[in-house]
């Protein structure tokens, strides 16, 4: 039986913190199931 997945690294910019760095998410979807998961990693969006 196979099964399809994808994993998609993206910014959430509505949670822009005060020194202007956004987190990062990852979202794994399994036959149509959505997760989103917090890297625990943050973007400066000035750069």
């Amino acid at each position: 039986m196979n099964k399809t997945f994808s994993l998609l690294f993206f910014i959430k910019k509505n949670k822009i913190r005060t020194k202007g760095i956004a987190p990062i998410y990852l979202r794994i979807t399994i036959e149509g199931k959505i997760a989103d998961i917090d890297a625990k990693r943050y973007i400066d969006l000035s750069a």
